[in-house]
């Protein structure tokens, strides 16, 4: 019986997460996700048709003050253009956002609810999400259209489309699952982490984003695998979208290319798979042009982006122990965010959870561990596109929002690093089929998915707990 558990373990990743998604997606309150209510608006854009978002200047665009130390700079003032009742609804919730100890009272729920659509637009606040391409927000997209025809709340057409971005999220991890070799037990356990479904039942593009980056790595598991498969049309054209999607959004995620020049592919195929993504994101960045000069960290927090750069190339090995730092001292914190800490990072779960968690992630990440050298340069080629990337996304925080010249490394969370993890981890499990099931790994898969179903248990629990 479990033998045939671990063969449908796609099924029962979609049962679980489905269920999961939808009742974590109504239980959080409205833009209780990190970014979720700039996400909501521009996602609310989209569904307008506005696939490039505005910088409406209060001032002369792009003329930038400097602060008195003539290094720091100061933001540009203005704003872009956003549906107002979306940010009228985020208005009795923002008093819990950053204080754990306060709790939704029966007036915010009741006034939240009577919030409806209108055509009444406005200068709103969300720089940080207006740089972001609209493909990350097509099935929030999608939900907020069928929230406004069926004349719903805005509560309701964000629940909506929270449900509908996460159950397509799900989906595509479904069949990538379906796909995947010898690395399926560990992709089973990350996509089914509190985490993984906070970001899935959002409005945030980052759900999407690690379901294509396990689609990728499904794709590829299942043709490198098998000597006599060769990749299809339709799985080359999901590839080239997929890198496309996923680093048009997240720039530092465009290294994960690199392992295209290892598939078993014609020259020409690979050639033309590495060209037309680079061709499809400058075509956006050239289009997002104006929003990637906008600046709009405060100034308090004294960030120079162009000089921080500098600041890298001319100190590298400083950068590198500023990087060995953070890895040492921040190591069981980002692992304990990776598991799930929720809200704006205030939310966390049972201490006795996270232990066992910690355990269940090792073992299942030693027991997928491939010791062959079959497709070494490919594993590799994996392994270290995941490791430059985690490097990558900390350096782009480092430049964008950390002080200029500060001593630690910083604004980095851990749902940055789960698309990296996947193709870092499919590099150490390599491209196996995963056929054969030692008599000591049928345990493990039998403990993997009553963990995971707990852990929807415990992530509904805890929602409750904190907010009501």
């Amino acid at each position: 019986m479990l033998k045939r558990w671990q063969e449908r373990l796609h099924l029962i990743y979609l049962g679980i997460a489905v269920i999961s998604i939808i009742v974590t997606a109504n239980l959080t309150p409205a833009f209780q996700v990190p970014d979720e209510l700039n996400h909501f608006i521009r996602a609310e854009q989209v569904s307008r048709g506005v696939l490039v978002a505005r910088f409406m200047p209060e001032s002369n665009p792009l003329v930038h003050r400097t602060s008195p130390d003539k290094r720091i700079i100061y933001p540009d003032s203005g704003a872009y253009i956003g549906n107002l009742g979306i940010y009228e609804l985020a208005l009795p919730y923002d008093s819990i956002k950053f204080h754990p100890e306060l709790k939704l009272s029966k007036s915010q729920i009741e006034k939240s609810a009577n919030y409806y659509w209108s055509a009444a637009v406005g200068p709103l606040p969300f720089p940080n999400t207006a740089i972001y391409p609209p493909t990350g927000y097509l099935f929030s997209a999608m939900g907020i259209l069928a929230g406004k025809w069926m004349n719903l709340s805005i509560l309701k057409t964000l629940i909506l489309s929270r449900i509908l971005n996460g159950i397509a999220c799900a989906l595509i991890c479904f069949y990538a699952l379906s796909l995947a070799g010898r690395i399926r037990l560990l992709l089973f356990f990350i996509l089914l982490l509190p985490l993984t479904i906070s970001l899935f039942a959002s409005v945030s593009q980052d759900g999407l984003l690690i379901s294509l980056s396990v689609l990728m790595a499904g794709i590829i598991t299942r043709v490198e695998s098998d000597k006599k498969k060769t990749y299809s049309s339709m799985q080359l054209v999901i590839l080239i979208l997929g890198i496309t999607v996923i680093a048009a959004a997240r720039p530092p995620y465009i290294f994960f290319i690199a392992v295209f020049f290892f598939l078993r592919l014609p020259l020409n195929r690979t050639i033309f798979l590495f060209v037309v993504p680079f061709v499809l994101i400058g075509i956006w960045t050239w289009l997002n042009r104006r929003n990637y000069a906008v600046v709009f960290a405060p100034v308090d927090m004294q960030v120079n982006a162009k000089l921080q750069w500098h600041f890298i190339l001319n100190r590298p090995f400083h950068f590198l122990i500023l990087l060995f730092h953070f890895i040492t001292e921040e190591f069981s914190n980002k692992i304990r965010e990776f598991i799930g800490v929720l809200g704006w990072l205030n939310l966390f779960l049972p201490e006795i959870y996270y232990k066992i968690a910690y355990v269940i992630f090792l073992v299942t990440g030693i027991s997928v561990f491939n010791y062959s050298r079959t497709r070494i340069r490919l594993r590799t080629v994996f392994f270290i596109s995941g490791v430059v990337t985690f490097v990558a996304v900390m350096a782009t925080q480092y430049i964008t929002w950390m002080p200029l010249e500060s001593p630690v490394l910083g604004g980095v969370q851990s749902r940055y690093f789960i698309p990296p993890f996947i193709f870092l981890a499919t590099g150490m499990a390599g491209f196996q089929k995963d056929e054969h099931i030692a008599r000591w790994q049928r345990p493990l898969s039998a403990a993997v998915i009553l963990f995971s179903v707990i852990s929807q248990i415990v992530l509904a629990e805890n929602i409750i707990t904190r907010f009501y």
